[in-house]
């Protein structure tokens, strides 16, 4: 069960996101008949989007538990990790501010974990949450650029793309209003584009090349 459950924790977030993403896509895009009844309505952008945040958080704890067994079966070296304290002394600012947590026998283990399992899922969160409260903002101010729920579509791309993806999404999303405001008034003669169609766009560009371009641009040291 234990092996089982180590080489399938590596597709159970992606595996949840694409999910997710792709009955958003289904919702907003052909907005199948399915989607307006009492069953339907389940699926939600708003739900969709806590199925990824509670996904995120379910695959790091997880994470957690998975290394925690990893280094109980390794033998006295695994023993050494999961019973050495962070000491005060240490140059890091978290063994400072956490002395209470982190100076005891789990220490080291909470700080890698923290660090290795948690910290991207944090920082994804509260930029995606930002970024949500940012769009609410806007929809209040300009309403014309938001359908209903988009805003909500919003939160799950920025939650879907993760970080340090966001850097890229957000420009994307830009370049993506551009381009498809540009396609709609040549083909079908509209003047204006919600941020919908955009936000999934630039979701879909960010998860094919998002890795290569972080890796362009030098952008890997936002990885954490």
């Amino acid at each position: 069960m234990f092996s089982f459950l180590l080489e399938v924790s590596k597709y159970i977030l992606p595996v949840i996101l694409v999910a997710v993403f792709l009955v958003a896509c289904a919702r907003y895009i052909f907005k199948f008949s399915f989607f307006n009844t009492k069953s339907g309505l389940f699926f939600s952008f708003r739900n969709l989007a806590i199925i990824a945040v509670v996904g995120k958080i379910f695959n790091a704890g997880l994470l957690t538990y998975l290394q925690y067994s990893v280094w109980k079966q390794s033998g006295a070296v695994g023993e050494v990790f999961l019973n050495s304290p962070i000491s005060k002394d240490l140059p890091f600012s978290a063994a400072k501010n956490f002395e209470w947590l982190l100076n005891n026998k789990f220490g080291y283990f909470l700080f890698y974990s923290w660090g290795r399992f948690w910290l991207s899922v944090l920082i994804s969160l509260l930029v995606a949450y930002v970024f949500y409260l940012l769009l609410r903002a806007l929809k209040l101010k300009t309403e014309r650029f938001f359908e209903e729920g988009e805003t909500e579509l919003g939160f799950l791309c920025a939650l879907v793309v993760g970080w340090p993806g966001f850097v890229l999404f957000v420009p994307f999303v830009f370049l993506s209003v551009v381009f498809i405001s540009i396609v709609k008034l040549l083909f079908f003669k509209e003047k204006y584009t919600t941020l919908g169609a955009p936000f999934i766009l630039a979701t879909v560009i960010t998860s094919i090349f998002g890795n290569y371009l972080i890796f362009l641009f030098g952008l890997g040291v936002l990885k954490v």
